[in-house]
């Protein structure tokens, strides 16, 4: 793509960089076209650039992985909330020879698996290496939250949070950047576990730190904000868990306490909710000049898709070229006929439990609204561990898995076993058997000394004994 330049009646040929990997977009930014590189996935990826071509400054935005939320104890005590991933920011210059980046996208920390109360899985690191320009950036992931048994929330790009058995919590900005690249978390109060440290301040109780906004794809997007901490209502006796922001780089939210109480043989530590993969975004100007001839309506989305959660699902899409006009807003769609905008390139929608739900989005710029995104997957928002199951609040992490072995045994063993045993066992052998000869004539005078029947049927029975007169 060639771009021609008339200057005092003089034609000049304008070509611009054009590099390689990626999802690439075509977005307006400052009123000048830009082609923007989107890396999203947790994985390592190539970004070449031929060497060739005018304008060869790349901004570049450097986004870790979120961190995932703590666990909460089996009583009452809440986990606290991951910390975002760091980010860096910043531009290069391409040179007249060909480079190549190597690209790392951080994955988000995931919930633990085991029946155990644990600290949050911290976030994992994104980068970008170049030895031809000498590059290398490095945004760390965010730090772990902590645990509801007062484990502290770890270090990270964003320090994860902890509840207030612990007088320390995660610190940001580790390893030390300048401008920081992240924020510290904080102490929850009472039950509630703390929140995540954002990329652009710290936590402030059971609330995440924020995030920060950037436009280096045109429309205004926040990224990397610290998750919620987890609480539990002493009075309603109900667990919550921690707001989880979709937007890349965010630490997910710290889980609601299980509410169990004293005698359960088996302890549910409630997991916490996984953090966001990080991102690696790339812009830079295809356009000699500021604006566009014949802008139109965006582009047609790709199909979304979708993550279900605790009582939410997470909705994301690629952005899409905004032909000429700058992205405004997006919009989604449920099934439910629920709707919302954003101006990022995902969302947490609320929906009840075990419902089942696809999506579809469009984009907006000043010449109206692009056509719908095919229908996402269905797929259904998943139940929370607790109040619903008060018997059983290990529900989806242990409740299949124990059942049969601890339910079950603990039921048939004691209950049907000593049913069929004790009670059929005796009452057709002795009762049934006995019951022509000896129950009728005996039964005024022996039933109310037969102790079988004062124990199981808890009757105080005359302590006289009748003659048999």
């Amino acid at each position: 793509m060639s771009y021609h330049l008339r200057y005092r009646g003089v034609s000049d040929s304008f070509r611009p960089i054009e590099g390689e990997g990626g999802h690439i977009a075509n977005a307006m930014v400052n009123n000048v076209q830009h082609n923007v590189h989107y890396f999203t996935s947790s994985s390592t990826f190539n970004l070449t650039f031929p060497g060739v071509g005018e304008n060869r400054v790349v901004k570049y935005l450097v986004i870790g992985g979120g961190a995932a939320g703590g666990d909460a104890d089996n009583n009452t005590e809440a986990g606290s909330g991951g910390g975002a991933g760091g980010v860096r920011y910043g531009e290069f210059q391409v040179p007249d020879n060909a480079i190549s980046i190597q690209v790392v996208v951080g994955a988000g920390g995931v919930p633990s698996t085991d029946s155990g109360c644990n600290v949050g899985t911290s976030g994992a690191a994104s980068s970008i290496v170049s030895e031809e320009i000498g590059l290398n950036v490095v945004a760390a992931g965010g730090g772990g939250g902590g645990n509801g048994q007062g484990s502290p929330g770890l270090d990270g790009g964003s320090g994860g949070g902890s509840n207030d058995a612990t007088l320390t919590v995660g610190l940001g900005n580790v390893p030390e950047t300048t401008p920081a690249q992240g924020y510290d978390g904080s102490r929850g109060v009472g039950n509630q576990g703390g929140g995540g440290g954002g990329s652009s301040a710290d936590a402030i109780g059971k609330q995440g730190g924020p995030g920060q906004a950037f436009s280096i794809a045109g429309i205004e997007q926040v990224f990397a904000i610290g998750g919620d901490g987890g609480d539990y209502d002493n009075t309603l006796e109900i667990g919550t868990y921690g707001f989880s922001p979709a937007e890349f780089g965010s630490g997910g939210g710290g889980a609601g306490a299980a509410g169990e109480k004293p005698g359960f043989s088996d302890e549910r530590m409630n997991a916490g909710l996984p953090g966001q993969n990080g991102a690696v975004i790339f812009a830079y100007a295809i356009s000699p000049s500021e604006g566009f001839p014949n802008p139109q309506a965006p582009d047609k989305p790709l199909r979304p898709s979708v993550t279900p959660g605790i009582l939410f699902d997470i909705v994301r899409w690629p952005a899409v070229s905004d032909n000429g006009s700058q992205i405004i807003e997006y919009e989604w769609e449920a099934t439910d006929g629920s709707t919302g905008v954003t101006n990022s390139l995902a969302v947490t929608v609320a929906q009840d439990a075990d419902t089942s739900q696809s999506y579809r989005v469009r984009a907006r710029n000043s010449e109206g609204w692009g056509p719908w995104s095919d229908d996402s997957a269905s797929v259904t928002t998943v139940a929370p561990f607790f109040p619903f199951f008060p018997f059983f609040p290990h529900f989806p992490p242990h409740f299949p898995p124990h059942f049969p072995p601890h339910f079950p045994p603990h039921f048939p063993p004691h209950f049907p076993p000593h049913f069929p045993p004790h009670f059929p066992p005796h009452f057709p052998p002795h009762f049934p058997p006995h019951f022509p000869p000896h129950f009728p004539p005996h039964f005024p005078p022996f039933f109310p000394r037969f102790s079988y029947y004062r124990h199981t049927f808890g009757k105080k029975l005359n302590n006289t004994e009748e003659s048999d007169d």
